[in-house]
């Protein structure tokens, strides 16, 4: 199992920002801590992640995460602006497991690169999620297919993703809140992508 926690000011003793992931990764498969600087891009230039091609921003911010050596993305990390992120499986039904997408880890590393805030990051990696969807292999050895659910924090707020394939809901965290390996988000979300009624 992995989990993902954090405590919001209201409900901790320094009156910070607390927040922490534990991680299930495979034996042998490399976990580095990796800093990435802020980088300016050329207008169109292109960006390889995992298992797809997409435009790349034309700015990301400075970045530092833990990441499997064979991912783009990764599975925690914080960027400068206080932005922080953490990341799970969870298995739903929605995935077309034949079609190669946006896996949850480098869904979150982009979500990190071009946004200052969780609102920001919703947005970024919710339009990502909508255009281009979740697929292809997601663990060093198999096949194995899953979405994801994040939990994302900044200087003022955090929140809960959580998606499957194409479709998903956010939910404001109050104080303190955790994801692990399952949806846990039910009618107490804030935005969602289905239509209203």
């Amino acid at each position: 199992m992995c989990d993902t926690v954090v405590a919001l000011p209201p409900a901790t003793r320094s009156k910070s920002v607390l927040f922490a992931k534990s991680a299930d990764c495979e034996v042998n498969e490399a976990n580095a801590i990796v800093p990435i600087p802020r980088a300016k891009h050329v207008k169109g230039e292109a960006v390889r992640i995992t298992h797809l091609v997409i435009p790349q921003a034309e700015e990301t911010y400075e970045l530092f995460l833990t990441k499997a050596f064979w991912t783009y993305g990764c599975e925690i990390g914080v960027n400068e602006y206080g932005l922080a992120m953490g990341e799970e499986a969870v298995f739903t039904t929605e995935m077309p497991e034949e079609n190669d997408g946006i896996i949850g880890p480098d869904l979150m590393r982009l979500g990190l690169e071009r946004a200052k805030t969780c609102k920001e990051a919703i947005e970024v990696m919710t339009a990502l999620l909508e255009q281009y969807g979740q697929g292809g292999g997601a663990e060093l050895k198999g096949n194995s297919h899953f979405d994801s659910s994040f939990l994302m924090s900044d200087t003022s707020e955090a929140y809960i993703l959580e998606t499957a394939g194409r479709k998903w809901a956010v939910r404001k965290v109050e104080e303190t809140a955790s994801i692990s390996n399952m949806l846990g988000i039910r009618a107490d979300w804030t935005r969602c992508s289905l239509p209203a009624g």
